[in-house]
């Protein structure tokens, strides 16, 4: 998670090339995702 985290850190760095909304779209998306993933039930075998 800790080097998710850094990753994001330089999407938004790239104005330039991706525009000024991808790096706040893309936080997004992780934080929605964990969030999710967070929400799930665990699932048994049976």
């Amino acid at each position: 998670a800790l080097r998710r985290c850094r990753f994001q850190a330089r999407l938004w760095r790239h104005h330039g090339t991706e525009g000024w909304s991808f790096g706040p779209a893309t936080t997004a998306a992780f934080v929605r995702g964990l969030a999710r993933g967070l929400l799930l039930t665990p699932r048994r075998r049976s």
